[in-house]
């Protein structure tokens, strides 16, 4: 019975990260349906969450080609942001960013089809969703949990360091925030 659930365990650990889309897509995603999002204060954020090499080196040779995320109100500017492999808590070189916000849908799902793929190597990737705020407002989405590792990662620039957003608030959740992988 122990050989049992420990391969159950397993089994779930390895489905975390990657999901097929309505398409038969592969999706880099830890959430779930949008249940609602943080109330963030005025300023710079990022929220963002990390797939780390053991998750991404079974894509070697494939390619990131869209970022989608959940949000529910416009702020004042909204960038999508990849970073490559850095430490287990922050993300390392910028691989991409572009400026969306003229685009933005509320409340609803949007996507962001990179203008150039970006090579999956089998490194850590983090995917990211830069906001600035010039008054107090709940943009990005989050899932109701609970949350999963690397699934809620947080940025503000007046603290100047990341964090999971379960360290910072207790709240259990993983950020809207999915990247779509090429066959």
């Amino acid at each position: 019975m122990k050989k049992f659930s420990f391969f159950l365990a397993l089994a779930f650990m390895l489905t975390l990260g990657c999901k097929k889309d309505k398409d038969g897509g592969l999706v880099l995603s830890y959430d779930g349906p949008n249940q609602s999002g943080p109330i963030l204060a005025p300023g710079y954020h990022e929220t963002a969450v990390l797939f780390p090499s053991n998750e991404t080196a079974k894509y070697q040779g494939k390619q990131l080609t869209s970022i989608s995320f959940f949000m529910g109100v416009v702020p004042q500017k909204v960038e999508v942001i990849v970073y490559g492999e850095g430490t287990a808590d922050t993300p390392g070189t910028e691989l991409y960013r572009a400026n969306v916000t003229t685009g933005i849908k509320t409340p609803e799902w949007n996507e962001h089809i990179l203008s150039k793929a970006i090579d999956l190597t089998g490194d850590d990737i983090w995917l990211s969703i830069g906001l600035t705020h010039d008054q107090p407002g709940q943009s990005i989405g989050c899932d109701a949990g609970p949350r999963k590792p690397n699934g809620d990662w947080i940025f503000h620039l007046t603290d100047n360091f990341w964090d999971t957003f379960n360290a910072e608030t207790g709240e259990s959740v993983n950020w809207n925030i999915r990247g779509s992988v090429s066959e």
